[in-house]
């Protein structure tokens, strides 16, 4: 068959059309319903990106539980509070509880 065939080669009836439209609509129902077409997230409906996000939350609920870490955790908290009492201890030390001043 060649590459350059007369349109009129190829024209097919609509029935013909119809009956090749219905297969692939078929076979792609046929896949999104075995989870196929290759998407990832980018695959996803709207209702289920919310679906995983929620099911994410869930799950870092149960890791933060797992290691006893609280909810109202802070990352770095740790460190502000260090520094809180650095401040506070400096300015303690500064308010001349002692310290004599140098000339």
């Amino acid at each position: 068959m060649s590459l350059l065939t007369p349109p009129s080669r190829n024209r097919l009836d609509e029935e013909e059309i119809e009956i090749q439209t219905e297969a692939l609509r078929q076979k792609l129902r046929k896949e999104s319903e075995r989870g196929g077409g290759g998407g990832g997230k980018k695959g996803l409906k709207m209702h289920q990106v919310h679906e995983l996000a929620e099911a994410k939350i869930k799950q870092d609920d149960r890791f933060r539980s797992a290691l006893g870490i609280k909810k109202d955790y802070e990352e770095g908290s740790h460190w502000k509070k260090q520094e809180e009492r650095l401040r506070e201890r400096e300015a303690k030390d500064g308010n001349g509880e002692g310290r004599a001043e140098r000339d």
